[in-house]
């Protein structure tokens, strides 16, 4: 049984329950229309009290509906001027699920408290900085499964064509936008409808706000006379952020319209800027140009990106770029993805901000590739420029399991010297160069990595060494030298791992389960990245016969 407040009012709840919603939203404007205060209504209808099992069942019982306050919610009637006026009353409120038309922004006061609504932007067009709802510089704002509609076209009203700049709306239009302040509870918030600009925006929080389940989706930018050379959409914008937390960002379908025809280009997911001890847990990216992108010149320090599943995302996955430093990428996995997990330093900013001392560890990109890009190598794991420092991959796998193989390298670096990329314990399959490794990398101590052309073993000591077991089975060998039998042409192996300097010493034996048949390999050709031999036999074997030759090669991976 629900007991009286110690002031002798009866609680929030017993309220609502006696009169019921109607009632309760003709008690409000009746309390405000005979001269009743504000402090008296609010002391009838707040604080909230903790919600009680059946609340659960049914949230909007004990909450005062935006209907109370002349709102409509029929997603065509404007209810800007109800629903500012119910946010002003200082009540926690309700939209019952409804849809709300709103012209320009709804600015949320503190202690904002609402759940359940949804918002239409009836006036999409009417500047590069449109935002639906915004809190700025307030505290303690709650929103629960509140969504909004951009409603645009992908024009932003023909602005974007005109003289106001290739990408004006980036960082000043947005669905929602919570800019500053303490306190916040975000669970469930969801933005969708096209035009440039960012969907939402997390804008100097910190750890006394949580942010759960955010949602971007399904929006457009479109272009008819003017190029987009640059961002042009950005899906959850988190800026100027330190010690916060966000759960299980979900962002889907981001695309552009390039003079009538369609594009993946320009629109980034996920894009953090200026933000320290940030935590990205567990985010989704489907249909995106750009995954995760830790980026901009003002310097990411201790990001951490954990167990992120990015989906046919068009080019870079999660890029550490420019000033990005001591950050995490961890347990995340890319699947059909234009390109790779990849550390870019800008040579441009001073040295001792430049990107650095970041670690990719437990990731996987598989079929790196996929969708075709022709923008950057796609390349699984890649470090560009040589001003990119100590960049770390440990037990990190490249796969590409398509009949038609698009993965280039699977992990390439440019740094070298003081500089070089480590890389520990990773392996990989399916690559298309001669070699899975482009450029320099290290590994200060015993590393091991498996392809589908064996398996490597990397020694503090430099040493190198390759092993293989091929399987010859489908080949024949009935082709008549001297008094034994061979293949008809030359075979290679293609090392797993590229040796440093000098050629590598092979030894390889040939096998087949039968003690009448003897069998060995003469080698032809060898180099730093391949080992070019002539099977033969003391018997012809066709093709089917089962054999194998197994491999060994040593050498270095440093001089």
């Amino acid at each position: 049984m629900e007991s009286e407040h110690k002031d002798g009012l009866l609680s929030r709840r017993q309220l609502l329950v006696a009169v019921g919603v109607t009632g309760a939203a003709a008690a409000t404007t009746g309390f405000l229309g005979l001269g009743v205060t504000d402090a008296v209504a609010k002391s009838v209808y707040g604080p909230p009290d903790a919600p009680s099992a059946s609340d659960t069942e049914n949230c909007c019982a004990w909450r005062t509906p935006l209907e109370a306050y002349g709102a409509v919610g029929d997603g065509e009637t404007d209810d800007t001027t109800a629903v500012n006026a119910a946010l002003a009353a200082g009540v926690p409120l309700s939209g019952a699920k409804r849809v709300y038309a709103v012209t320009g922004k709804i600015s949320l006061p503190t202690g904002a408290d609402l759940e359940d609504a949804e918002f239409k932007q009836l006036a999409p067009g009417a500047s590069l900085d449109v935002i639906t709802l915004e809190a700025s510089g307030v505290n303690s704002v709650r929103l629960v499964r509140v969504k909004v509609n951009r409603n645009g076209d992908g024009t932003n009203g023909g602005l974007l064509d005109g003289s106001l700049g290739n990408n004006g709306a980036l960082d000043n239009a947005y669905g929602i936008r919570i800019n500053g302040g303490t306190g916040h509870f975000l669970q469930d918030i969801e933005v969708y409808g096209s035009d440039s600009g960012s969907l939402i925006g997390l804008i100097g929080l910190d750890s006394t706000s949580r942010v759960i389940r955010p949602y971007a989706r399904d929006a457009y930018w479109s272009r008819s006379a003017t190029t987009a050379t640059d961002d042009q959409i950005q899906g959850i914008y988190v800026y100027q952020c330190s010690d916060l937390i966000i759960d299980d960002a979900r962002v889907e379908r981001l695309t552009g319209i390039q003079t009538g025809v369609p594009t993946s280009r320009f629109t980034r997911a996920i894009p953090v800027g200026a933000s320290t001890a940030l935590t990205i847990r567990n985010p989704y990216v489907y249909k995106c140009d750009q995954g995760v992108d830790i980026t901009g010149g003002a310097g990411n320090r201790y990001i951490r990106v954990e167990k992120a599943l990015l989906r046919e995302v068009y080019t870079w996955t999660v890029k550490l770029a420019n000033s990005a430093q001591y950050c995490v990428v961890s347990e995340c996995v890319a699947m059909n993805c234009g390109a790779a997990f990849v550390a870019n330093a800008n040579p441009a900013l001073p040295a001792d901000i430049r990107t650095s001392d970041n670690l990719f560890i437990d990731c996987y990109n598989i079929n790196c590739g996929y969708t075709g890009q022709t923008v950057i190598d796609a390349d699984a794991f890649k470090v560009i420029h040589t001003d990119t420092a100590r960049i770390k991959f440990v037990r990190c796998h490249a796969y590409d399991f398509q009949t038609v193989k698009t993965m280039r390298y699977a992990f390439a670096s440019h740094p070298t010297g003081a500089n070089s990329s480590l890389m520990q314990d990773c392996d990989y399959s399916g690559y298309t160069t001669s070699t899975p490794i482009g450029g320099t990398f290290v590994h200060p101590e015993i590393s091991t990595g498996t392809g589908s052309n064996g398996r490597y073993t990397m020694f503090p000591d430099g040493t190198l060494i390759c092993e293989h077991q091929i399987d010859i089975s489908s080949t024949a060998m009935t082709t008549a030298r001297g008094s034994v039998f061979g293949t008809s042409s030359a075979l290679t192996w293609t090392f797993p791992m590229a040796f440093a300097s000098g050629n590598p010493v092979v030894t390889a034996t040939f096998s087949r389960n039968d003690l009448t048949v003897i069998g060995g390999c003469s080698e032809l050709q060898c180099s730093t990245t391949t080992w070019t031999y002539h099977p033969w036999s003391s018997s012809s074997l066709g093709a089917g016969n089962v054999k194998s030759i197994r491999v060994v090669a040593k050498g270095r991976w440093k001089s």
